[in-house]
């Protein structure tokens, strides 16, 4: 029994769901090191708005911010770059995770389409 079990283990651990955990694991990485740092970049600080940012420049058009619109919510983010990283690698790990599903179903749909046709 264990070498079934052994064998279904590196059945898993094929190259191609190797290269499938890779694509989820960057896309986790990447979205949660851009996030915050293009959280920053538009001018969300730590501390709040950054002067002479874009962040600043649109805030100076809107006035009074609305709590819960998309700029205080960037605003959120811009205070606490942990959950944003956080917040990033998960929405990274599941858009990567979405896109191979997609290419999966999508093969899978293929081949029996063209199964069915040739009978």
């Amino acid at each position: 029994m264990a070498n079934k079990e052994e064998s279904n283990d590196s059945k898993f651990w094929n190259s191609k769901n190797k290269t499938r955990l890779a694509y989820v694991a960057g896309g986790a990485i990447v979205v949660g090191v851009a996030a915050p740092a293009l959280v920053l970049a538009a001018g969300f600080g730590t501390g709040g708005i950054i002067a002479g940012s874009i962040a600043a420049g649109v805030q100076s058009t809107i006035g009074n911010v609305a709590a819960g619109s998309a700029f205080a919510a960037l605003q959120t983010a811009g205070t606490a770059p942990l959950i944003t990283a956080a917040g990033g690698a998960a929405t990274g790990a599941v858009g990567s995770a979405g896109i191979l599903f997609r290419r999966k179903f999508h093969d899978y749909t293929a081949k029996n389409a063209s199964s069915k046709a040739s009978r």
